[in-house]
């Protein structure tokens, strides 16, 4: 690792998302459910690297109030009402002490649907960032950024695409997008 800092394909990690990462890891120690990394981190595990400010995560218990109790302990912070705003669609947001608004968070989905347990079981992990952490499989990825199907999330999909190529399960990810009522991109087949 060196002293220049965790590395992600040869570009440092930001101190921001790097206190992020500890936190998730503690998250799950603290909890003793996995944590799983998704979102624009994951990408960069299966992908070239591409700037993010926030860290995307499943977490494997379905009570996040556990989460936002954990908060303290794992040295974020839980904003009322953000915890309140994204309750209904089994989220919960968490901060850093000293950036309690803005882009640099630590956003965390409930596993509350089958396709989330799958994905954690499906999970690796992995020592990256100069930490073990769970990482969504590629596939896994993919789909989720398909379920999210913004402009950013389309170029990550094809960004793992080509860089995993001959690599990814196909099968799977027919399955889990049949599943899912989800479309695959015509170069999938």
């Amino acid at each position: 690792m060196g002293s220049r800092g965790p590395q992600a394909a040869g570009r440092p990690v930001t101190g921001d998302i790097e206190r992020l990462l500890a936190a998730a890891r503690a998250l799950a120690e603290t909890t003793r459910q996995p944590v799983v990394v998704i979102g624009g981190i994951a990408r960069s595990v299966w992908a070239s690297p591409r700037a993010t400010l926030d860290l995307d995560v499943v977490y494997g218990g379905e009570r996040l109030e556990d989460v936002v109790a954990a908060s303290a302990t794992i040295g974020l912070l839980a904003v009322p009402e953000e915890v309140a705003a994204l309750s209904s669609s089994c989220m919960t947001r968490l901060r850093l002490p000293d950036q309690p608004t803005g882009p640099v968070r630590l956003d965390v989905l409930a596993a509350s649907h089958p396709y989330h347990r799958r994905m954690i079981a499906r999970s690796r992990e992995l020592e990256r960032f100069g930490r073990w952490l769970r990482f969504a499989c590629p596939e896994d990825v993919i789909l989720l950024k398909l379920l999210a199907d913004r402009p950013r999330d389309r170029l990550d999909v094809q960004a793992i695409l080509e860089a995993q190529g001959e690599k990814l399960d196909l099968e799977l990810l027919r399955s889990e997008a049949e599943e899912l009522e989800l479309e695959l991109p015509e170069s999938l087949g």
